[in-house]
């Protein structure tokens, strides 16, 4: 007798179970359909401001070029200014002819040897900065392609879950959303991990550049010295002093 109500119990009770279960899955579908249109919402965002940041770097990059840019013009137009007057100098106190050319000559070695330095300045700085943004164009064109692609899988992942609702068990589809989703993330992590780092091709490109402004640098003091020197040998040490 006691099995029978027992029996009867359990039969009682199981279209009561199947119902829960169906709501359980029922509301889990919905929150996965709720998460999806939030994701998706989310990815707007996330690309607005992705947008926003690469934009804000490249005007800073530019701000700081235009802002070097005008403070070597304004070196630049001193140095002329004062070189100028230390040739009107030279030519002032020139009194014979060998004096007279030797100042031309001075005036013309200097004045390549300072092309040739400003040459070599300008073709480094823009060696570098070509090299840069091309970094820089590399660097975001990957990380929008890791976005993209942790994008897809996310939306694969929800995606998934959606269409498993007809068919999948609660704890089936939650453990496998789970899963796709962590293992988006993880790739998504090691994407970045492998084009983040990028501090060391920016340091090579730094010294290539300062090596070589160093180089002309030193030809142009090496070019002075030695024109230096033969001035001051037709106006004798005295005369150049």
């Amino acid at each position: 007798m006691k099995k029978i109500l027992v029996l009867s119990a359990i039969l009682f009770l199981l279209p009561g179970l199947s119902l829960a279960q169906e709501s359980q899955s029922q509301n889990v579908c919905e929150k996965v359909v709720q998460k999806l249109s939030s994701v998706q919402q989310g990815w707007g965002r996330l690309q607005e401001n992705l947008k926003n940041k690469q934009a804000e770097i490249k005007g800073n990059v530019e701000n700081r070029r235009e802002n070097r840019s005008k403070q070597l013009e304004n070196i630049r137009t001193k140095w002329d200014e004062n070189a100028d007057k230390n040739f009107q100098k030279l030519k002032d106190r020139a009194k014979t002819d060998e004096q007279k050319q030797a100042v031309e000559t001075f005036i013309s070695t200097v004045q390549n040897a300072l092309t040739a330095r400003r040459t070599a300045f300008e073709n480094a700085t823009k060696e570098f900065q070509t090299a840069f943004d091309s970094l820089i164009s590399s660097r975001q064109a990957a990380l929008k392609q890791k976005t993209e692609a942790y994008k897809t899988a996310v939306n694969a992942a929800y995606e998934s879950a959606k269409n498993s609702c007809a068919t999948g068990t609660l704890s089936q589809i939650k453990q496998n959303l789970k899963t796709a989703l962590n293992q988006a993330k993880q790739d998504y992590k090691n994407g970045l991990n492998a084009i983040q780092n990028y501090s060391n091709d920016i340091a090579n490109l730094s010294k290539k550049r300062n090596d070589e402004i160093k180089s002309a640098s030193d030809a142009f003091h090496n070019v002075l010295q030695q024109a230096t020197q033969s001035l001051k040998s037709v106006f004798g040490e005295d005369e150049s002093k």
